[in-house]
């Protein structure tokens, strides 16, 4: 019975310890929840894809993106947020991300090996403004050098 006694106050500095203090962690969160977090849907059209074939310049084993109905998601990562974008034949490509209230800020490919818009000579990086609008984001580059990921992400994408 005596044991018994000395566990308590032991066990509740331990617990005071491991519930921690007023100090910041260690590691920050990413950011707030984003209303602009979610998947989203728009038709990539051959207009799309003319408006910046002044701008390509690929690389043998890189074409233009295909037309149709691609899929757009943005959610928060354990460092960074995320952007996924699957074209009408289902080949994803993904990109770590930093959401900014207005801005979208596209960082680096997360898998170039599996898929990635432009070849290696072009910047990964890109900026585009982002609208948030009832259930849909508008995209618009403020930065980007790679023409076919301009193409598909430029526009209006609806929720859902």
């Amino acid at each position: 019975m005596k044991n018994r006694a000395l566990h308590i106050p032991v066990l509740a500095a331990v617990c005071l310890t491991a519930c921690g203090t007023d100090d910041k962690p260690a590691v920050e969160a990413t950011a707030t929840p984003s209303a602009a977090f979610g998947v989203y849907t728009r038709e990539v059209t051959r207009a799309d894809i003319q408006r910046t074939m002044d701008a390509r310049n690929d690389v043998p084993g890189f074409e233009p993106a295909p037309t149709g109905r691609f899929q757009l998601t943005i959610a928060p990562g354990d460092r960074v947020d995320v952007v996924k974008v699957t074209d009408p034949e289902g080949l994803t490509i993904e990109m770590d991300a930093r959401l900014d209230g207005d801005e979208l800020r596209l960082v680096a490919y997360s898998a170039p090996e599996k898929g990635a818009f432009c070849d290696q000579a072009i910047a990964a990086q890109a900026r585009y403004e982002l609208t948030l609008r009832d259930s849909a984001i508008a995209l618009k580059p403020s930065a980007d050098e790679c023409a076919d990921r301009d193409s598909v992400l430029t526009g209006t994408w609806r929720k859902g």
